[in-house]
């Protein structure tokens, strides 16, 4: 999965998404960050009264999974609800508590699989000898 935080000093977050001098871009692997990188935009200062596009931001972050973002303008926001990028809005403010606070719910909401993992042999029994149980679930 990867993360990306709007950021003029990879420090802080940026206010303005659309008007964001880079991104932080996090590579997160089970939970641990395992690669990082400040990706800089070429789109600068514009208008917000005067309708745009933010594609060269699309583009920069194509591999992007979700985006965390301070605000987010309505036309960026158009652009980035056409691509397959998601966003949430956060309210922290420093990038390292942004990524830490995001990583933390992240994990908390995931399913627990923690007995799937200890006792792979007697679920996989237990599926086998319950197919029924949930295969029509599975072909709906």
């Amino acid at each position: 999965m990867k993360v990306a935080i709007p950021s003029d000093n990879q420090s802080t977050i940026t206010k303005r998404t659309g008007q964001s001098k880079g991104f932080m871009v996090y590579e997160v692997i089970n939970n641990k960050i395992v690669n990082l990188e400040y990706r800089k935009t070429t789109l600068g200062e514009h208008d917000e009264e005067i309708e745009h596009s933010h594609l060269p931001i699309i583009k920069l972050l194509n591999d992007v999974n979700i985006l965390l973002v301070a605000a987010i303008g309505k036309y960026i926001k158009k652009d980035v609800d056409q691509s397959p990028i998601k966003y949430e809005i956060v309210k922290e403010e420093k990038l390292e508590q942004i990524i830490e606070n995001f990583l933390k719910d992240y994990i908390n909401t995931m399913p627990k699989i923690e007995a799937f993992q200890k006792y792979p042999d007697e679920y996989d029994n237990w599926f086998v000898k319950n197919k029924w149980a949930f295969q029509s679930e599975l072909n709906a």
